[in-house]
């Protein structure tokens, strides 16, 4: 039996996804938010969740990792480490290394417009399930 996918407008979309990835807490692929929202009895089709994502993200509300190919609550800066096991994440800002991609960019002759640094790590709670 298929889901019911009634036709919503693009800010009620936008704001369930949103909501998502806001209490997600990790990284999570359009799948992963269609998914979510089909269990809380909100389906989605997958084509409203990828508008939904690409507006977002030209909002700088969510932002995609690349290395995973899965999206998350934006919250500023250049920087991504985020956990390989569970896609936990953290964004950081850091002044100092944005000058220094500036600077060895403008020795090439480039203008940096924007850069894209991801981290790919194991976070604390996934070490420690290792051990």
């Amino acid at each position: 039996m298929m889901p019911n996918l009634q036709r919503r407008a693009p800010f009620a979309v936008d704001a369930l996804v949103l909501h998502v990835a806001r209490t997600a807490n990790r990284a999570l692929s359009a799948k992963a938010i269609s998914q979510r929202l089909a269990a809380s009895g909100e389906p989605v089709a997958p084509m409203q969740i990828y508008r939904s994502l690409h507006r977002l993200q030209c909002e700088g509300k969510v932002r995609r990792i690349e290395c995973l190919n899965a999206f998350c609550c934006d919250h500023g800066g250049e920087l991504v480490v985020f956990c390989s096991d569970c896609h936990a994440f953290v964004c950081l800002e850091d002044e100092e290394l944005r000058a220094s991609l500036a600077d060895m960019s403008g020795h090439l002759g480039y203008q940096l417009n924007r850069s894209i640094i991801e981290i790919a790590g194991t976070c604390p709670d996934c070490a420690g399930r290792t051990r």
